[in-house]
């Protein structure tokens, strides 16, 4: 395999998502991740969690968190650089490179 270089939030999500991945047992064949998911699981206690964004008028509250998923996404789509990664309309999958960048194979 090939020398990757990551960056360490890239190398964070990608392990993070091999070790959910994993953690679904028998599921993990159907695994997929959101950019969301990915969001929560990378930066839970992220006080952006809780700003809105995309405020427009008094018909329109925003989005609590809203560019959380979009962060994650560009991480994601680094990750689909690498191979690492593939999506699936919204979703994202791992591929065999990337859980093998994970063992470190």
């Amino acid at each position: 395999m090939t020398d990757i270089k990551l960056t360490h939030a890239q190398d964070r999500a990608i392990r993070i998502i091999v070790a959910d991945k994993r953690a679904h047992g028998d599921d993990a064949a159907q695994y997929s991740i959101a950019p969301r998911q990915l969001a929560r699981m990378l930066w839970p206690d992220s006080p952006a969690w809780n700003i809105r964004t995309r405020f427009r008028a008094t018909s329109n509250q925003g989005a609590l968190g809203g560019t959380m998923p979009m962060h994650a996404a560009k991480v994601l789509w680094k990750l689909r650089e690498h191979h690492l990664v593939y999506n699936d309309d919204y979703l994202w999958r791992v591929t065999a490179a990337g859980e093998r960048y994970v063992d470190g194979q």
